[in-house]
């Protein structure tokens, strides 16, 4: 009697991995990195991220690894913006990339300029595109314990440092107006908002809501005093989508300001959540 035939067996993960390095590899990808998330998300348990120097290598690096997984009976389960079947508009809709999809392997070549630094997370520009956007800015005032300080946050994509950028308008203290970088770290779950001026920095560290993108959290600064006398401070603050306030008012906001109340009670959310914690000394 004849033995029955071995079925054949899956290809582990991890070599599902090594194979679709390789083949990144060999087509000279730029930038290649693998990201473990299989504690974080179930999409997927690795996600390949690489970049190539043009249209066209950003294609052949997708179908080879494509190819290369299909050789070893690895099917892949989506596959988007291929030549063959997007048009040049329907392929900017699909992320103006390649995503390829196994079972538990994600592939994502991304043109150069499309990709953070990886000190700021090494995210894509369409990933983090739901954080853009114009936001009222509000936290205690240094000065007054009754009042709330408010100003604007713009967060956009700058092209030429390739990530996101914030800046600050609106306030009341015009010379201490900050810009910086925005750091998205996949594993985190918070942003950041980094201010480095020759080795000085201010952090802030938010939270983000997915429908209604208030974004909560804590700002760690210097505050300025007489002379130069610099002391660090901590404070909760809150970003609230510029739509949300239908005549939002800014600087100095005092109890009998329209919009204080609103404003307080955003700002309460930070701690009473909570989005962020504040030990006792």
């Amino acid at each position: 009697m004849n033995p029955e035939p071995i079925p054949p067996q899956p290809t582990p993960t991890l070599e599902r991995v090594r194979l679709a390095v390789a083949a990144a590899e060999d087509r000279k990808a730029l930038d290649l990195k693998v990201l473990h998330l299989e504690k974080v998300t179930d999409f997927t348990d690795y996600f390949l991220i690489c970049s190539g120097s043009s249209e066209r290598q950003v294609q052949a690096i997708a179908d080879g690894v494509e190819a290369s997984l299909r050789e070893h009976k690895v099917r892949p389960l989506a596959y988007l913006n291929d030549s063959k079947q997007c048009s040049e508009e329907r392929r900017e809709e699909l992320f103006h990339a390649v995503l390829a999809c196994a079972e538990k392997v994600a592939v994502r070549v991304i043109p150069p300029g499309d990709i953070a630094p990886d000190g700021l997370g090494a995210y894509s520009r369409r990933a983090v595109a739901w954080i853009e956007g114009t936001y009222i800015t509000i936290r205690p005032s240094f000065g007054d314990k009754d009042a709330i300080f408010a100003y604007l946050t713009e967060i956009s994509w700058d092209a030429a440092a390739s990530c996101l950028v914030f800046h600050e308008s609106e306030r009341q203290d015009a010379a201490y107006t900050q810009y910086g970088e925005v750091a998205v770290p996949n594993q985190s779950g918070h942003i950041y908002l980094v201010t480095n001026r020759h080795g000085q920095h201010r952090l802030i560290t938010v939270a983000r809501l997915p429908i209604s993108g208030e974004m909560f959290g804590i700002i760690t600064t210097l505050l300025a005093g007489r002379g130069s006398l610099l002391t660090p401070i901590a404070a909760p603050i809150a970003y609230l989508p510029v739509k949300m306030i239908k005549n939002p008012t800014f600087g100095r906001i005092l109890p009998e300001n329209a919009n204080y109340s609103a404003y307080r009670t955003h700002l309460r959310r930070t701690f009473d959540e909570p989005f962020a914690m504040f030990l006792p000394g």
